[in-house]
């Protein structure tokens, strides 16, 4: 985008995380479809061979790591299915034995569950956020 378009860089940060429904954190919570996005938008960047395809291949595995730790979150259905089903086939080439994060999350899933459904879960995000600063939001 700098080398195209009449933008700027700033390396003084500008902008703090922010969580809200229309972020794209928030929007692959709740569908397959954001993810889609990022590969078009990848898509576009090595036909256009502005991106380095190892930094590409990268990228897509990171991606994929983002994927894995939000599959359960989204709203099922039968397309939510056939469409993850879909991204961890495509997934798999970026990012090797991504089953067991997909597994993982989908327990740590059940349990956040269980421990709302008891009422500890307001507790247990704490918990994460504190032992695992980087990973769980206390939001």
């Amino acid at each position: 985008m700098l080398q195209h378009g009449d933008l700027v860089f700033f390396a003084q940060p500008r902008n703090f995380f922010r969580f809200h429904t229309q972020t794209q954190r928030s929007r692959a919570i709740a569908s397959y479809k954001a993810f889609d996005e990022i590969l078009a938008m990848y898509d576009i960047f090595e036909r256009e061979g502005w991106v380095d395809p190892e930094v590409l291949r990268a990228a897509k595995g990171k991606v994929a790591t983002w994927w894995a730790g939000n599959v359960f979150s989204m709203k099922w259905n039968r397309d939510t299915l056939r469409n993850n089903i879909r991204l961890y086939k495509e997934f798999s080439q970026y990012k090797k034995n991504l089953l067991p994060p997909v597994l993982f999350n989908g327990f740590i899933k059940l349990v956040g569950q269980a421990a709302e459904f008891i009422g500890l879960k307001p507790l247990l995000k704490k918990w994460a956020a504190r032992l695992f600063p980087k990973t769980f939001f206390a939001h």
